[in-house]
């Protein structure tokens, strides 16, 4: 009787695990393809060079050192951004055919009321995270024009997050939510 409660028992754990698989990653040059389920239909995602890639010239970076209120970025280009924000906001609202490079360095970024990173538009968004980053919300999110912003990084558009930092959200809501092509590589 006993020798059956312990087949059963591993029976059972092999039926518990027999749906898990191991994910492994590809720290390669290759474009590499994930799918994943949308409205119904299988989409495909590619994970290209410039995804992965983190480098950028900070002789041609803007710096933007944080402080109280909304910067609103209306330009292609690579920004640096720095410091801390107790109530702060970045806006990304670029053409949807120009890229913007965030790279964010050790922010401590709080929106009282809204999303710390808001991407209207974009062809793409890159963040690239080095050293320990914060993104937080005083605990409600109010509308922005037409959007009902429930995420401390909320994308309209594609999104790429990579680097060696790190990102800790703090949220009421979701931490990120985007609503066209996200990848996060790092």
């Amino acid at each position: 009787m006993k020798n059956k409660k312990i087949l059963a028992i591993i029976t059972a754990f092999a039926l518990l695990t027999a749906g898990c698989s191991a994910v492994s990653t590809q720290e390669t040059s290759e474009a590499a393809s994930a799918s994943g389920e949308g409205s119904g239909e299988a989409s495909e995602i590619t994970v290209s060079d410039k995804d992965l890639d983190t480098s950028y010239d900070e002789s041609e970076s803007e710096y933007i050192e944080l402080s109280e209120g909304t910067f609103t970025i209306d330009q292609e280009g690579t920004y640096i951004v720095t410091g801390s924000a107790s109530d702060g906001q970045i806006i990304i609202e670029v053409s949807e055919e120009e890229d913007v490079h965030l790279i964010l360095q050790d922010v401590s970024l709080t929106s009282s009321d809204s999303s710390p990173i808001l991407i209207l538009s974009a062809d793409e968004v890159y963040i690239t995270l080095e050293g320990e980053n914060l993104l937080s919300n005083g605990g409600t999110f109010e509308m922005y024009g037409e959007e009902d912003l429930d995420a401390l990084i909320y994308s309209k558009d594609d999104l790429t997050i990579n680097g060696e930092g790190t990102l800790i959200l703090d949220s009421v809501l979701h931490g990120i939510v985007c609503k066209d092509d996200m990848i996060i590589a790092g």
